[in-house]
């Protein structure tokens, strides 16, 4: 396959993903009315909890549409990086790897903490319902965890780029 075929491939695939996510949008804004509706109405411990997921879905919505005008800006040419990866120097990407595997650190032993925090608040029936917001927090650090993970790769990646680089000067 040529370069220029497989770049319209890449296109008309960035185009659907970007539709994709603007038809999730406009699916979602009802489920954010509805959330919003629900906190309004609740008591206190109710509101607190549905205010998590609408907080959540905010930040979601706000996600999709970066991503989807990330998509649309590469494929019009005009993204961040104009297609050229930005190139780190080799102590800043050590330094930075350093600095994600110590975040990496902090985060699983902070899951191990809200893990006995949520064990401990479910043997409390009157406290019970916070233990779903602990839980909560629980699902968010495994979601750093993830993405530091990903940092780790593209700062691995990065590395071996500018290694790479180095040995054909």
């Amino acid at each position: 396959m040529s370069a220029v075929r497989a770049r319209v491939h890449v296109t008309e695939w960035a185009q659907d993903l970007a539709r994709h996510l603007d038809d999730h949008m406009d699916n979602e804004r009802e489920a954010l009315r509805a959330y919003r509706e629900m906190s309004g109405r609740a008591d206190e411990q109710v509101a607190l909890l549905v205010t998590q997921i609408l907080d959540d879905e905010i930040r979601h919505h706000q996600q999709f549409a970066e991503l989807r005008d990330a998509l649309r800006a590469e494929v019009e040419g005009r993204g961040r990086s104009n297609g050229r990866v930005k190139s780190m120097k080799r102590a800043d990407i050590d330094a930075l790897l350093a600095q994600t595997e110590t975040l990496l650190t902090l985060e699983r032993d902070d899951l191990k903490e809200l893990r006995k925090l949520a064990k401990t608040l479910r043997q409390v029936e009157d406290v019970a319902w916070r233990a779903v917001i602990v839980e909560s927090m629980e699902l968010d650090t495994r979601k750093h965890v993830r993405l530091l993970e990903g940092v780790r790769d593209l700062l691995g990646e990065a590395r071996r780029r500018h290694d790479a680089l180095a040995g054909t000067r």
